[in-house]
């Protein structure tokens, strides 16, 4: 109940801040360009994520309580692009600095 509630209230912001969190990361001139990558790369995700979460499912067999196999799917790759966001934009911030 609780991670529905949570991922009720944070989904929402997934689609509407992020052609705001480009253009202020990014600028305005390649809001064209990242959020194209970004909904191209999330359908993808999309259109193969549930099919491989059950064969993860059904070869480690946690469908109990724990999901821990699923957990791991989901929450690495959340986490790696989170770090190559925070990379990105020392990036950029070293590149505009004199």
């Amino acid at each position: 109940m609780a991670f529905g509630i949570v991922f009720g209230i944070g989904y929402g912001a997934t689609f509407t801040q992020t052609s705001p969190f480009v253009a202020k990361y990014f600028g305005v001139n390649t809001l064209a360009v990242f959020v194209g990558m970004y909904y191209t790369v999330s359908g993808i995700g999309y259109l193969f994520g549930p099919p491989i979460a059950g064969v993860i499912l059904e070869r480690t067999r946690s469908w109990g309580t724990p999901y821990i196999a699923l957990k791991l799917y989901a929450g690495l790759p959340m986490a790696v692009a989170a770090v190559a966001i925070v990379f990105i934009k020392l990036n950029l911030r070293t590149q505009r600095s004199p």
